[in-house]
Formats: C-alpha cells, structure tokens, sequence
C-alpha cells in the first residue's frame, strides 16, 4: 500500500540527508561547478540499516513459524 502511494503520489517520503560537495570528477562529468550529492545523515543510515536488520530477522522468524505449523498441524 506505502509504495503504491508513493508512486501515485498520494504519500511522499521524507529522508533525513545532507548535501556533500561533489568531487572534482563528478563536476567535470556534469559542467557544474557547485554539484552536491544527498546523503543519508548517519542516524538515518543507521536507522535504516537496523530496520532493514530486523525485517529479515522477522521474516525469518514467521518462515519458521509457519514452517512449524505446518509440521505439527498437518
């Protein structure tokens, strides 16, 4: 539902960033002279990570669960 919303543009997503300088081979890539890069900040990299974490740690768990149930259930 979240992406769906995303891509319709019912909902926007809002990160937490900072713009760092571009490096001297990006601005010569694109003829700018004042390019930046958005980033992540740290607490939401962080975050982001620790949720990306605990998603697999939970999906993991109800494939065992359901693994269980199916075993003791049928």
């Amino acid at each position: 539902k979240l992406r769906a919303d995303l891509v319709s543009g019912r909902r926007r997503l809002q990160l937490h960033a900072v713009c760092m300088p571009a490096t001297a081979r990006d601005t010569a890539a694109t003829g700018a002279t004042d390019a930046t890069t958005a980033r992540l900040t740290q607490d939401a990299e962080r975050n982001y990570q620790r949720l990306r974490t605990e998603a697999r740690d939970t999906t993991a768990q109800v494939n065992g669960l359901q693994q269980y149930i199916n075993e003791q259930c049928h």
